[in-house]
């Protein structure tokens, strides 16, 4: 016997995204990569990759590597690590209030 996953609908999701700053603005970031543009926003804040930062120590510790990459908006800067950590939190609720697992 088989049991029938019953997925969320489309519009639910959507709703979900549209709801949802972060969301809406890595929707932004890759629908312009797909497109090579962006062609329509959802966020109306023209998300693009901003400033990266890159740091190597070296010494006698272990070698670490630092990156950090930057969201630019029409309204700011924002992290890059903040913004996927803040979706996937946006996804995180939208599984748990759907029943997902």
């Amino acid at each position: 016997m088989t049991t029938r996953f019953q997925q969320p609908s489309s519009r639910r999701w959507r709703a979900h995204i549209n709801s949802s700053r972060p969301l809406k603005l890595c929707a932004d970031i890759c629908n312009s990569l797909k497109h090579l543009r962006l062609t329509s926003s959802r966020s109306g804040e023209g998300p693009a990759f901003g400033k990266k930062q890159f740091g190597v120590a070296l010494g006698t510790a272990p070698t670490t590597i630092n990156l950090k990459y930057e969201v630019n908006t029409t309204i700011g800067s924002i992290d890059a690590f903040q913004l996927a950590t803040e979706c996937i939190d946006a996804w995180d609720a939208f599984r748990a209030a759907n029943g997902l697992k």
